[in-house]
């Protein structure tokens, strides 16, 4: 069942066209000249409203992979679990955009498995019912200049609250991994945890010797590098996933 979006119009968030990357503004806008839906996506939505510089300008897009490729010929598709495409420019810059990801096979109402196979498209509200914190969970348009809410991430971005979208117990089973970024998000923006959240993560440690350890080096390469260590040190070692990946 479609979930409600809030729309957040130009005049009550600090977002403009003017802030976004101008390759991740061409991006969007030949995506859209060629008929396809394109929005600003995740972090970058999270750091503009935050006034912070975003490091990524992620995009996601209603086109298909390889309809993506045709449209950037410089390209390229990476990807296991979900395919994205990277569209290279100079200086070495790489601008991600993936298609919007559906429901099925996942979190609601797919098999009992973690990590499971998530190649499904879908549509705006299931692609930010997928994403891993409210936080992380907003769109921009921008052509009407407005933030797309389905998961309260603009409130919970007021309020500096982390919190897991969906059952935090359902979603850690999924995909461990959610936990270091609980942790990483956390720290990084001197945010709390909501309850339910922090419990569960506290609760579920254990599950992160269930993912691949080269995907746990790389997770925690992100928060050794961040400048916030110290603080997520702290987290860390509260609720034991220091020394269970130590």
């Amino acid at each position: 069942t479609p979930c409600a979006a809030v729309i957040i119009p130009p005049e009550k968030h600090p977002i403009d066209n003017s802030m976004i990357d101008k390759d991740a503004l061409f991006v969007l806008k030949k995506l859209q000249s060629a008929g396809f839906a394109g929005y600003l996506v995740g972090g970058g939505v999270r750091d503009l409203y935050l006034g912070k510089k975003p490091k990524d300008f992620d995009i996601s897009t209603d086109a298909r992979p390889g309809q993506i490729r045709r449209l950037f010929k410089n390209s390229r598709t990476i990807g296991r679990r979900f395919r994205l495409v990277q569209v290279f420019f100079k200086h070495n810059k790489v601008i991600e955009v993936s298609t919007l990801r559906s429901l099925s096979e996942h979190d609601l109402d797919g098999p009992e498995a973690v990590l499971a196979p998530n190649n499904t498209y879908g549509s705006l509200d299931q692609d930010a019912q997928r994403r891993d914190l409210t936080i992380n969970g907003l769109f921009y348009e921008i052509n009407d200049q407005t933030i797309i809410d389905y998961v309260e991430g603009v409130a919970d971005l007021d309020r500096s609250v982390i919190r897991l979208i969906g059952d935090p117990q359902r979603r850690i089973n999924r995909d461990p991994v959610r936990m270091m970024r609980v942790i990483r998000h956390s720290a990084r923006h001197g945010f709390h945890i909501e309850p339910n959240t922090w419990q569960a993560v506290c609760a579920h440690m254990a599950s992160l010797t269930l993912c691949p350890t080269s995907r746990l080096r790389d997770e925690l390469f992100k928060d050794l590098y961040s400048g916030n260590a110290a603080g997520w040190f702290e987290l860390a070692v509260e609720c034991s996933l220091f020394t269970t990946l130590f």
